[in-house]
């Protein structure tokens, strides 16, 4: 079975902690997808994650990610989108596998992995082999695409491959381990030592399960570039209800409480630096029709 609904587990995640954006997360403790925040809040929001993904590479990347989710949209519509959520693995053996070879990226290391607890409105269990079988190493979809694709979003284990799964969720992430979000907080003291009372304010807004504090991507589209920027959402932090309900939770459980002996100023995090401007040559369109016809405007109609 590749589609799971309303489930609780332990998994495991990578957290590449180097990066400021992802250490803030971490440090904050609990991250959800795209589809869990607010009401205007969700429209072109990207998961940070693929956001991340994308860093390093031209439109092609970009281009094979739009094409795999247009076959999720046409054939696999009850599944969450690798675009939009969150990726865990809920298997031991799964996550030893993308320590060799390096084809992975370099943050699927064990330094950058962490146990955590998935809340998950739905998800979906797919072999991540499947990937490395649609787009090349430059990220540019191969000739066989189109069957790997629906393969991936099928659940199928790739038939020569050890299966790599993974879970895509629509929910939310709960960090445990205590390791890295230290160190990750010692990366934002360096960081952004100014906004470490922000920093605060996010953590004991999560304890209450607000959705401040958490930094999102957004990908719009401008001319002939597709950009990615972050943003830190403060909705919350307008409510004076909010800090009531922070100060009764912490009355009643004053060991969760996160503080810093930073200044009393909640200063923002800039991060117009870290933003992504990817060059695209024309409009990006696809159309998929049920009988398995994929019809680009970069590649010839395949079957």
């Amino acid at each position: 079975m590749s589609f799971y609904g309303r489930e609780d587990f332990e998994g495991f995640v990578y957290l590449d902690i180097d990066h400021p954006l992802v250490a803030w997360n971490t440090v904050r403790g609990v991250y959800c997808s795209v589809d869990c925040l607010g009401d205007g809040e969700r429209e072109s929001a990207l998961s940070l994650s693929m956001a991340n993904m994308m860093r390093g590479f031209t439109q092609e990347r970009l281009k094979s990610e739009m094409a795999i989710e247009y076959v999720r949209r046409a054939f696999f519509g009850g599944h969450v989108s690798r675009l939009r959520g969150v990726f865990v693995f809920d298997d031991v053996d799964s996550i030893s596998k993308l320590w060799y070879g390096g084809e992975w990226g370099h943050h699927f290391h064990d330094k950058y992995m962490t146990d955590v607890g998935v809340s998950a409105n739905k998800s979906c269990r797919l072999d991540a082999n499947w990937i490395m079988e649609i787009m090349d190493p430059m990220g540019r979809l191969t000739d066989d695409w189109l069957k790997c694709a629906k393969n991936y979003w099928s659940g199928l284990p790739h038939p020569i491959k050890e299966p790599i799964w993974e879970r895509i969720v629509e929910g939310w992430v709960t960090i445990w381990g205590v390791d890295i979000k230290n160190r990750a907080c010692d990366e934002i003291s360096k960081y952004w030592p100014e906004s470490l009372k922000l920093l605060e304010y996010s953590c004991n807004a999560a304890m209450i399960g607000s959705n401040d504090g958490l930094v999102t991507a957004f990908l719009t589209r401008e001319r002939e570039y597709a950009n990615v920027d972050f943003y830190l959402r403060l909705v919350d932090a307008k409510k004076e209800s909010t800090f009531e309900r922070i100060k009764d939770f912490f009355e009643q459980y004053p060991e969760k409480r996160a503080f810093t002996n930073a200044r009393p100023v909640l200063s923002t995090i800039d991060m117009s630096h870290l933003s992504l401007k990817i060059p695209i040559d024309g409009s990006i369109e696809f159309l998929v029709w049920k009988d398995g016809k994929v019809e680009t405007n970069f590649q010839p109609p395949i079957k």
